[in-house]
């Protein structure tokens, strides 16, 4: 089996992994940070998460909910989820379990039946390899989990890597301007499209997760990659009209909010709030900075989904706190929302360490390889 090493060379508590970017897009500081350097951050030396209390944030108040869009799916919940057998987009989609696949989906609603939609990544990689296979298999998922009463959230590209690759499928952030007017991703679009939105239940389509992770400080290629998600939207559109778009990012930069907005219907957030920093003082700037995106979120005032949240822990009841901290806060804010993610994988940050690796892990998993429930992880059917 195939499996993404990941390792940490610095600890640090500046931005978010693989983002790469300061509060300040201007700012050249720690740039290239990656999502496990981060990620130390909630936790002490033996990996439990140091978590101070609930820190209030402003929430919208009850007349703003009823007229803003912001709150539009504030009752929406969901997971991400990526099957348990492989640890790359090729080796999930072009090895595909139809059977494991059905029984992790099983497992899902079992454990969290307030869950109606999964955010499922999607692979222009494996696409390119066997394109045929790959939509085959891409159906496959959306029919099974249009089975079982849920509706689907594909993501089609990603800016997040896992120490130096793109484990499903990037755009090539740095060159994508060269390679107008980006027929074969086109062509990948389309097909998908097609495939899924005939075989499932969408509720709504992200274009890419994170797509300006390492870049918010070039305006060039910020520019590039906007100018592409703005084409792959009109890609879309033109075959599923009366479905939402939105592209995953984290939003606290605000910046990406702007470059989003004249194309997006939905704002997808990954706010990553809590069990991040044991400080007190680096929790409240992160909750002044969140304060700071929805106020902003009101101003553009188009429905919002976080889908991706609650930060991961190896420590199981650590984790399980930092859920419930999030969520809250999510739910102050009239925020539906989607943890990464539903089940235990060998991708990037849904599994344990392994030992025959030398690397360093956290656990966003809610679903142990077992089968069972992670240990306090039930905690989320109480939002």
């Amino acid at each position: 089996m195939r499996v993404v090493k990941e390792s940490v060379q610095m600890k640090t508590d500046s931005g978010k992994s693989e983002t790469a970017c300061p509060s300040n897009p201007g700012d050249a500081g720690s740039f290239r940070m990656s999502r496990r350097q981060a990620m130390t951050l909630g936790a002490s030396v033996a990996g439990i998460a140091l978590l101070p209390s609930l820190v209030k944030s402003k929430p919208v108040g009850g007349q703003d909910q009823q007229t803003s869009r912001v709150t539009e799916y504030k009752d929406l919940r969901g997971f991400n989820y990526q099957p348990s057998w492989g640890a790359t987009g090729e080796g999930i989609w072009l090895h595909f379990d139809e059977a494991k696949c059905g029984q992790e989906l099983d497992q899902i609603r079992r454990y969290f039946p307030k869950c109606t939609v999964l955010r499922i990544w999607l692979s222009y990689h494996a696409w390119g390899i066997d394109r045929l296979k790959f939509l085959a298999a891409a159906g496959k998922m959306a029919a099974l989990i249009k089975e079982r009463k849920l509706q689907m959230m594909p993501v089609y590209f990603n800016g997040w890597g896992a120490e130096g690759m793109h484990p499903f499928g990037s755009f090539a952030q740095h060159w994508i301007g060269s390679q107008k007017p980006w027929t074969i991703y086109k062509q990948y679009l389309t097909e998908t499209v097609q495939e899924i939105s005939e075989k499932g239940d969408l509720l709504a389509h992200d274009i890419s997760n994170e797509p300006y992770n390492g870049y918010y400080w070039d305006e060039k290629i910020r520019g590039d990659i906007t100018e592409f998600l703005k084409a792959m939207a009109s890609e879309i559109r033109s075959i599923t009209p009366d479905t939402p778009i939105g592209v995953g990012s984290q939003g606290t930069w605000l910046a990406d909010l702007d470059m989003l907005n004249p194309f997006v219907d939905i704002f997808y957030i990954h706010p990553y709030v809590y069990g991040r920093y044991s400080q007190p003082d680096k929790l409240e700037k992160k909750l002044s900075e969140f304060d700071g995106m929805m106020a902003k979120l009101r101003q553009l005032n188009k429905p919002v989904i976080s889908n991706e949240c609650c930060w991961g822990s190896n420590n199981d009841a650590g984790r399980a706190e930092t859920i419930k901290q999030e969520l809250t806060l999510l739910k102050q804010h009239g925020i539906g929302f989607l943890p990464h993610a539903a089940h235990h994988s060998w991708v990037a940050d849904l599994h344990r360490p392994r030992p025959d690796y030398k690397t360093w892990s956290m656990y966003m998993g809610f679903i142990d390889p077992n089968g069972s429930i992670r240990s306090g992880h039930e905690i989320y059917n109480e939002f």
